[in-house]
């Protein structure tokens, strides 16, 4: 039997992943259509969610959205928005399949890895 493409709790699915790398945003793509979810989370804050969708519509064309965090307003977070990033990628195939989307990330101070 061939391996899934996700990790599977009840009924959530789960994507592992490292950013940017276009064989995860294969993934994702795998696991849509084996799944047709109906809600895609990803692990981005809310609070750039506009930011975020209008650089989706902007692809193939590269956007890096810099934004303050909540915790620390004087600290700049930054967010390379490219059509290789399975993040993104599970963003455009919601968009493109009119899934709700959830931004689930929380802004915390400190985040490892740098």
């Amino acid at each position: 039997m061939k391996e899934q493409p996700y990790i599977k709790f009840k009924n959530i699915y789960i994507i592992p992943t490292f950013h940017s790398r276009i064989e995860f945003a294969k993934l994702v793509q795998t696991a849509f259509f084996k799944v047709y979810p109906d809600v895609i989370a990803v692990e981005l804050p809310n609070n750039i969610h506009d930011e975020v969708i209008e650089a989706i519509d902007r692809l193939p064309y590269l956007s890096l959205i810099g934004y303050a965090d909540t915790l620390n307003p004087k600290k700049l977070n930054y967010i390379p928005v490219d059509p290789g990033d399975s993040i993104m990628e599970g963003i455009q195939i919601g968009l493109e399949h009119n899934i709700p989307i959830e931004f689930i990330d929380l802004s915390v101070s400190e985040y490892l890895p740098p």
